[in-house]
């Protein structure tokens, strides 16, 4: 039996890596639905135990120290096993992230984990390589340590981080120690190589981090949108005032164009920002206009908020711009360390027309 689906698969292997690819994927976006979530979290956590069991016991394995009967009806299995499980780490890592972050500010680190995701197919040869499945499991924990300390720690900042790091860091020496333990041939052959790859990986990440490179999860930005008026109604809530976005922009909710009477007016910034139950953070509205004589965009004023995690769909907040006038303008929403997490774009008009306005309630 073992010996049909293994020739099975060699068979099909050019098809099942895209669908198993393309299948993971989809589930990610499906079932991933907040970074607290215990499910979610043990999934992924799932996926790290298993990448590395598997790489542990290839290795023992193809240096002669493990001979059991199970493992060598398996091992063949391994490689495909390990693609696998990378693949859907950095499929739900690119979920994630893509939620947390704006494209403006992330788009680098971003990229990073869509080749890795993407690439996971090209990397079949390379996961017999030691050097390499340790250094792709270090990025693997490493991102998901970004994750989960400030879950846990309901904090983000710096030395949040760095503590996030310095946990990856002390585990893939851990498993490194046991290794050696076990195979020092392998290890010893292999530690200037190994330390390369880690300590660039560990330097590369604090690089992106201190740069505001990485989105500055786990936080999301779930709404945005400029409005002519926002008014409290207690408990938390508000009702906004703002013009719908035309027919020919279907996936608008408002207008990206805002009427104004007069040379100057008052424009609302809303933002509902996710965070993990209890996590804290500020959150800072960077209004910005385009001056058409310097060519380039001029700060406008900046205005700061607290939220306090645990809402579905975020914790609403709102700044005012007065004396605005006609141009283009866009408030960044951002940490309080300047990490992007959306941007708000729209053009000031002066009209003497009042524009059709809706009230809505958030």
């Amino acid at each position: 039996m073992l010996h049909t689906w293994k020739a099975w698969f060699e068979r099909n292997e050019k098809w099942v890596g895209p669908i198993g690819f393309l299948t993971g994927f989809i589930f990610d976006n499906l079932t991933l639905t907040r970074v607290d979530q215990w499910l979610d979290n043990l999934i992924i956590a799932g996926y790290i135990i298993l990448t590395g069991l598997c790489i542990v016991i290839l290795n023992l394995y193809s240096a002669g120290r493990i001979q059991y009967r199970i493992v060598e009806k398996y091992v063949d299995f391994l490689p495909f096993v390990l693609q696998f499980a990378f693949g859907n780490l950095f499929s739900a890592f690119v979920v994630f992230y893509t939620r947390s972050g704006s494209l403006a500010g992330s788009w680098l680190f971003l990229l990073v984990l869509v080749v890795l995701f993407i690439g996971n197919e090209r990397f079949r040869r390379w996961y017999g390589r030691f050097v390499f499945q340790i250094s792709i499991f270090f990025i693997a924990v490493f991102t998901y340590s970004v994750v989960i300390v400030p879950v846990l720690l309901r904090r983000i900042g710096p030395w949040i981080f760095i503590i996030g790091g310095g946990i990856s860091l002390l585990l893939i020496c851990v498993i490194l120690y046991g290794m050696w333990r076990l195979i020092p041939e392998r290890i010893w052959r292999s530690r200037y190589l190994l330390g390369i790859c880690i300590g660039g990986i560990y330097l590369l990440f604090h690089l992106f981090y201190f740069t505001n490179i990485i989105p500055p999860i786990p936080l999301a930005l779930k709404e945005s949108g400029v409005y002519h008026l926002i008014v409290p109604t207690g408990y938390g809530g508000y009702r906004v005032t703002f013009e719908p976005a035309p027919w020919y922009m279907p996936f608008h909710k408002y207008s990206t164009t805002y009427h104004q009477q007069g040379e100057t007016g008052v424009a609302y910034a809303y933002a509902a920002v996710f965070a993990p139950r209890r996590l804290t953070a500020k959150i800072v509205h960077h209004w910005r206009y385009f001056d058409e004589k310097k060519g380039r965009w001029v700060d406008g004023g900046e205005f700061g908020y607290e939220i306090v995690g645990g809402r579905d769909n975020g914790w609403r907040g709102y700044t005012l711009k007065q004396r605005i006038f006609p141009g283009r303008w866009r408030v960044d929403i951002a940490t309080d360390r300047g990490q992007i997490l959306g941007r708000i774009k729209f053009k000031v008009v002066q009209s003497d027309i009042i524009p059709k306005l809706v009230t809505e309630t958030r």
